[in-house]
């Protein structure tokens, strides 16, 4: 679908289900869950990097649950063989910091923060902020970031980017149904992975997207049309 011809369509009048009828011909629309999709993110082969945020917590492959402390600049998990090293950094270098009693983790380790976007630095020192968790997952001497997280939340950083919030609600209702059809088409049917962009070999998530990261968290849709085409 033409985002621009979405808008442009909007600013005559039409609705969204017009928007949708030219661009998708002979589709129906039907109700989907709110279910969870895993991303594969476009970050650092060689670790996962964040900065600290308020309720952060690393979650071990068992389940184990420890909340970091405060006074950090960095956190990081760092490939060691098979595992995973926790690593926390005040700006003078980087230590390893131990959960139950290791310092070194099976794969796959998971970064929380419910309620508060995770920010993620990339190898060329950038960085972007998302929701959901995040986990670093081994694969040979890389790791993968994968990000879970709520359909919503998920269209809540796609559609502004790819529509601006100050379009015609139509345009930016359209523009929902087709970024959540989308995801519905091109992930598995029991864990939602998203395919984007780029191959990885990692059984059930084959591609890598940063189209949701929230840039902009004021622009947000209000209400997302629960449809899909």
């Amino acid at each position: 679908m033409s985002q621009w011809g979405a808008q442009g369509a909007a600013l005559t009048g039409q609705s969204f289900d017009s928007i949708l009828d030219f661009y998708y011909p002979g589709t129906i629309r039907t109700a989907v869950g709110n279910e969870l999709i895993r991303v594969g993110l476009t970050a650092d082969g060689s670790q996962l990097r964040i900065s600290p945020v308020d309720g952060l917590s690393v979650v071990e492959s068992n389940g184990t649950t420890t909340t970091l402390p405060g006074g950090h600049t960095g956190w990081r998990l760092w490939p060691t063989g098979s595992a995973l090293q926790l690593q926390q950094t005040t700006g003078s270098g980087w230590t390893p910091f131990a959960v139950s009693g290791s310092t070194n983790l099976a794969s796959p380790v998971r970064f929380t923060a419910p309620g508060n976007p995770i920010r993620v630095w990339r190898a060329d020192g950038t960085s972007r902020d998302y929701r959901g968790t995040l986990s670093a997952i081994t694969s040979g001497a890389s790791v993968v970031t994968v990000d879970t997280l709520p359909m919503e939340s998920y269209l809540r950083g796609v559609v502004p980017q790819e529509s601006p919030a100050s379009w015609q609600p139509a345009a930016l209702q359209a523009q929902a149904v087709a970024a959540r059809t989308y995801a519905m088409a091109t992930s598995s049917t029991l864990h939602r992975d998203l395919r984007h962009l780029r191959h990885h070999r990692l059984p059930g998530l084959q591609r890598h997207c940063d189209v949701h990261s929230v840039r902009h968290p004021n622009e947000l849709l209000s209400r997302p049309v629960d449809e899909k085409v």
